[in-house]
């Protein structure tokens, strides 16, 4: 069972970055700030679902919904600031729970505020780096990090790993497996440097490139075992089922949507292409 949930997880992976690339190099800016729009909205509603507030709050959960879905949006295309974007989703929550104290739970009040603003800004990190003027360049920066952070872990893991990172949290997590992900990320970062200089007529900033790897790649680790530890909380296996071998959107992002706003922080102090 478990060679063919890896076999799974290689074909559903693989079947899925030709569609990725697709939407990053081919289609108009607007449709890739759509494209992260329905990706954001589907995570919340994973987030939501696995804590219950689907069922035990819906008119909230539905709210978070839209807003997960127009805070990427309004980065492209009506650009309300941040902050006056978060004073309406907070004063639409107080509204609900005004007018259906019954319902009121400040706890669940987070999970949607979570689920309907935090994670959909994470998700918008990407488009902000992908608006760059290097921005089809440094939009594959955060996906080297994470996701071969998480193959290069899980294989590692898997061939040498002995001692538990997190057992509570995710009990197959090893510590060989994380300094695998860690060296495997780095070193891919270093193929993408020698492919972008080569044929994309750009000059890296090396060091820097080599740091960010190196913090990017434990970010993405901090970033899987945080959805992790919610998992764990409400007992739910995966977010969803949406792709096979991975689960749902949360389980197949959730160390790009940590290491997305550390790029985009990173590059607002220290180029890393020329």
């Amino acid at each position: 069972m478990g060679e063919y949930r890896v076999k799974i997880r290689l074909v559903s992976a693989f079947a899925a970055l030709p569609l990725f690339f697709i939407v990053i190099y081919f289609a108009p800016v607007w449709a890739t700030a759509i494209a992260i729009a329905i990706t954001s909205m589907i995570a919340a509603h994973e987030m939501l679902y696995a804590t219950g507030m689907i069922k035990s709050d819906t008119a909230a959960a539905v709210t978070g919904l839209v807003f997960a879905a127009v805070v990427p949006l309004n980065s492209y295309f009506f650009h309300i600031s941040t902050e006056f974007l978060m004073f309406i989703f907070v004063f639409i929550l107080f509204l609900t729970a005004i007018f259906r104290f019954d319902k009121f739970d400040f706890g669940k009040m987070c999970i949607v505020f979570f689920s309907g603003f935090v994670l959909p800004n994470f998700f918008t990190a990407i488009l902000y780096i992908f608006y760059m003027p290097s921005g089809k360049i440094l939009i594959i920066l955060p996906f080297i990090f994470a996701w071969m952070t998480d193959t290069f872990a899980y294989f590692t893991g898997r061939a040498i790993g002995k001692h538990p990172l997190a057992p509570d949290i995710s009990p197959k997590k090893t510590v060989e497996g994380a300094v695998g992900g860690v060296v495997g990320a780095v070193a891919c970062t270093f193929l993408y440097i020698f492919i972008a200089e080569r044929f994309l007529n750009v000059s890296a900033n090396h060091i820097a490139l080599a740091a960010a790897s190196f913090a990017g790649s434990l970010v993405a680790q901090i970033g899987d075992l945080s959805l992790s530890v919610i998992k764990r909380k409400y007992g739910v296996k995966d977010y969803g089922t949406i792709l096979p071998g991975h689960g749902g959107i949360l389980d197949r992002f959730d160390s790009v949507i940590f290491v997305a706003p550390m790029v985009y922080i990173i590059l607002g102090f220290v180029p890393l292409f020329y």
